[in-house]
């Protein structure tokens, strides 16, 4: 891509690397096809898009939802997005650039319920649950976090975090799992 005409002092010869969901029946025929740049703008990216190749989005979690829609996790655009499996259309955008959401926290002591460079979307009995690498955050740490989520009114409460004691930061991968007791 000529990057060039969107980033100033971008490449006029960018490799930009696109995330693509497919689902394969049992005989691996593709039923379904998503690609990000179809439907995300490289601006969304908080990679350098001044480099030569850029991985922009990297998904790293997809979730099918009760209703069949997609939860996708964006690392490199620090957001999840919910896709209209019918439609491929983005339902909304959690987090990032674009950021559709009003992000408030019912945890004590917590004062920042953004995440970044997230892994590992699941949806649980209150919304989404993910694992905050906290790239963006000074001082940096990872935690686990949960989210209530109103998809209509645009909301998403932090109900409940883990933060390993003392601090860890983990700047690439984790994940996080909620088990049976609820630990």
């Amino acid at each position: 891509m000529d990057l060039s005409t969107i980033v100033e002092g971008g490449n006029p010869a960018a490799i930009v690397v696109q995330g693509i969901i497919q689902e394969l029946d049992q005989d691996r025929n593709v039923v379904f096809q998503w690609r990000t740049l179809d439907h995300i703008p490289v601006t969304d990216s908080y990679e350098d898009l001044k480099a030569a190749t850029i991985r922009y989005v990297h998904n790293n979690g997809v979730w099918v939802d009760h209703d069949g829609d997609l939860l996708v996790s964006l690392r490199h655009c620090s957001s999840v997005i919910r896709i209209d499996r019918a439609s491929g259309n983005i339902k909304w955008l959690m987090g990032g650039k674009r950021n559709q959401f009003t992000f408030t926290s019912a945890v004590a002591g917590v004062a920042d319920p953004v995440f970044s460079y997230q892994h590992d979307i699941r949806r649980t009995k209150n919304g989404i649950s993910l694992f905050d690498n906290g790239t963006f955050r000074i001082p940096q740490y990872s935690r686990a976090v949960d989210y209530r989520i109103d998809e209509n009114a645009k909301t998403a409460e932090l109900v409940w975090t883990y933060r390993h004691t003392p601090e860890i930061y983990t700047s690439l991968q984790g994940g996080v799992q909620t088990l049976s007791n609820g630990h």
